[in-house]
């Protein structure tokens, strides 16, 4: 997901870990474009994860009604580097959500 940028809000100050990273960032471009494009795959998955979890489903309910395997949505949750559009909009669909893509 190129240049799409997930904003996550959050009540809860930033760790020592957290610092370490933007810090990191501001001085190595590299490691910044490398966190960052890792970072939205993550972040993917945490979403799917969190739908998952306000629906009140186990990973295995969600993989029926998507018509796969509890392995692919645990994958998934994990880190979504290869999940396909047509799954995303498949597990929108199974938890009475809609897909949106924003490109930036």
């Amino acid at each position: 997901m190129k240049n799409a940028k997930l904003k996550i809000q959050r009540d809860f100050p930033m760790d020592d870990a957290e610092r370490y990273i933007q810090q990191r960032m501001a001085r190595d471009p590299a490691f910044k474009k490398e966190f960052e494009e890792g970072y939205d795959e993550f972040m993917i998955g945490a979403m799917i994860a969190s739908a998952r979890g306000k629906a009140g489903l186990t990973q295995e309910q969600l993989a029926r009604k998507v018509h796969t395997t509890k392995s692919a949505i645990c994958r998934w949750e994990r880190q979504a580097s290869n999940i396909r559009v047509g799954n995303l909009q498949r597990i929108a669909k199974a938890l009475g959500l809609h897909l949106h893509v924003k490109l930036a």
